[in-house]
């Protein structure tokens, strides 16, 4: 508040003056991401626990006031609380810091982040196949051992993830369907952009791998919600390699 009074601007000041690198090393030792744990269903002794030693990613991030619980579950005697953030700045800001931390980002996270979006917006998914690639070779390889990068699907996709919500576009993840959940979907520049993200199986042809991706997104129609948006619906595989540590492949299909 003192903050907003004496520069007269509207600005996350409250995550600004916090330190998130105890809890960023946490996320990689505890394999966890944000994509994974917003809209999460906490329990309650989760949620309550105060021992640093002894915490969660989750209870971390409630007690610290990055998540907050926005409605409550019940599941036979038990409560089960949804976290999610508390407002857009918060939001915003961790994902960007986040960025910064992993990848140690040697420019602005928003340039970077702008290319991805700008790729997408004008349907050129090769290049945005690049900007992908690259957003993953700046993650130094100490990263890759302390944290086993490669075990975690979840982890590359948190990054691209994180790297959208630095500029503050939508992004929807685990949206359902009758048949299944997408893993990310993006709207932005008039478009959607439905993503499915793989490992690829070691010893297996990526192409094979791709296929299985793509024919996946179609049966279970994650994308099927968003015809009646009359708006350019894409769908988009993006492969890891777990041996490469990098995206190995990305294919975009029109709905």
């Amino acid at each position: 508040i003192l903050l907003f009074l004496r520069q007269g601007q509207f600005k996350p000041y409250w995550f600004e003056t916090g330190s998130t690198g105890f809890l960023f090393q946490l996320m990689m030792e505890q394999g966890a991401s944000l994509l994974e744990l917003e809209q999460s269903l906490a329990e309650g002794d989760l949620i309550s626990t105060f021992d640093v030693g002894d915490i969660g990613v989750e209870a971390l991030l409630f007690q610290s006031g990055y998540l907050t619980i926005s409605g409550e579950e019940q599941c036979g005697e038990e409560t089960l609380y949804r976290l999610d953030y508390p407002n857009f700045e918060v939001r915003r800001s961790l994902n960007r810091e986040l960025l910064k931390h992993v990848a140690r980002y040697r420019r602005q996270a928003t340039e970077q982040s702008r290319e991805l979006c700008d790729s997408l917006a004008d349907n050129d998914f090769d290049t945005f196949g690049k900007y992908l690639g690259a957003l993953f070779a700046a993650i130094p390889y100490q990263w890759h051992e302390s944290g086993d990068l490669a075990r975690y699907e979840a982890w590359y996709a948190s990054m691209l993830y994180s790297s959208l919500l630095a500029i503050g576009v939508e992004v929807r993840v685990e949206e359902s369907t009758s048949h299944g959940r997408s893993d990310m979907v993006l709207l932005h520049a008039g478009q959607v952009f439905v993503f499915e993200f793989k490992m690829a199986r070691e010893g297996e042809d990526a192409e094979t791998e791709m296929v299985r991706t793509m024919r996946q997104i179609r049966d279970k129609g994650y994308a099927e919600k968003y015809r009646s948006r009359d708006e350019p619906v894409h769908l988009l595989g993006v492969l890891f390699g777990r041996e490469a540590r990098n995206v190995i492949a990305v294919r975009a299909e029109p709905l």
